[in-house]
């Protein structure tokens, strides 16, 4: 931590944690304790430009997927799973986080039957044309206006990326996108403390899918096909706002940057069996979901607000 205390202060939280001797726990999961030292790390790990200070709600998210990745290596013990499985250089809470999640996944599959019944429920949503289109994410400010003013000058928007290390995979933020997306979907547990490649984490490629459906393909900005309805609300505001070709205006997505938009020209509706495997993908992962939000909902979880609210 000594390094953390030299020369980079984030608010309170930098005092409340490394700099000090004695550990400033924020919360417990069981016998286990969350401290601000913990969370520090998250920041550094997740966040673009860690260096800043970071707002409460910021910490909260930040704080939950601790306890969350708490609870899930809790339950795997509880379950008897089977921890010499997990994959070597991935920290051990987040490997066994992600196989005990690949468990609840394989028993709440979602069944035949239910992907045929939503499909019956949503088919006009699935008849749709696909959305096509780009995203960058710049961590400062200047580095977005920089962007902006690339567009206008008639610069691709890939040439745009390129030229200032705006391609996910170029500069971390791929890892980033991932955390958020997950957080969106509460299943931050699972990669808030990877501090290793996420391609490592064992058996990720269902997860890729769901963060490359919003987040694009990892070496590149582009965003994959998508539905009206299939993006938060925030995105799809300023998306189809747009016409074909045409760039957004610089929108702040704390606490992760500054993000400019461009939409695509539509693609022709899914075929049937990729509807199908989406379908069983939704379902299966809010499945999941809910059963994870019952053990932390049931779980001995105790949150020191008092500790927290000084971390401003």
């Amino acid at each position: 931590m000594k390094n953390f205390c030299q020369g980079i202060v984030i608010g309170a939280l930098l005092v409340a944690s490394g700099c000090r001797s004695r550990p400033v726990v924020l919360a417990t999961v069981g016998t286990e304790t969350i401290t601000a030292d913990d969370l520090l790390t998250e920041v550094y790990r997740t966040i673009p430009g860690g260096s800043r200070k970071i707002s409460s709600s910021d910490r909260r998210m930040l704080l939950n997927s601790l306890i969350r990745m708490k609870v899930l290596v809790m339950s795997a013990k509880r379950d008897g799973i089977d921890v010499s499985k997990v994959s070597s250089g991935v920290p051990a809470d987040v490997a066994v986080a992600a196989l005990y999640r690949r468990t609840l996944e394989s028993r709440l599959r979602a069944t035949d039957q239910e992907v045929m019944a939503f499909y019956r429920r949503h088919q006009d949503h699935y008849a749709q044309p696909l959305q096509t289109g780009y995203r960058l994410i710049a961590p400062t400010l200047a580095l977005a206006q920089k962007a902006q003013t690339l567009l206008k000058a008639g610069v691709s928007f890939q040439e745009v990326a390129s030229r200032l290390g705006l391609v996910p995979k170029r500069h971390g933020a791929y890892d980033t996108l991932v955390a958020l997306t997950l957080a969106l979907t509460q299943d931050a547990q699972i990669l808030f403390k990877t501090g290793v490649s996420i391609h490592r984490i064992p058996n990720i490629a269902s997860r890729l899918r769901m963060v490359r459906k919003i987040y694009g393909t990892y070496d590149t900005n582009e965003i994959p096909p998508f539905r009206r309805g299939e993006h938060t609300l925030p995105f799809e505001r300023v998306f189809f706002a747009l016409q074909p070709g045409q760039s957004s205006e610089i929108v702040p997505v704390p606490p992760f940057g500054y993000e400019i938009l461009q939409r695509g020209q539509p693609k022709p509706p899914a075929s049937d069996s990729e509807v199908q495997e989406a379908i069983r993908s939704r379902l299966t992962n809010d499945a999941v979901e809910n059963k994870i939000k019952d053990l932390v909902n049931q779980a001995p979880v105790h949150v020191n607000e008092d500790n927290l609210a000084n971390l401003q």
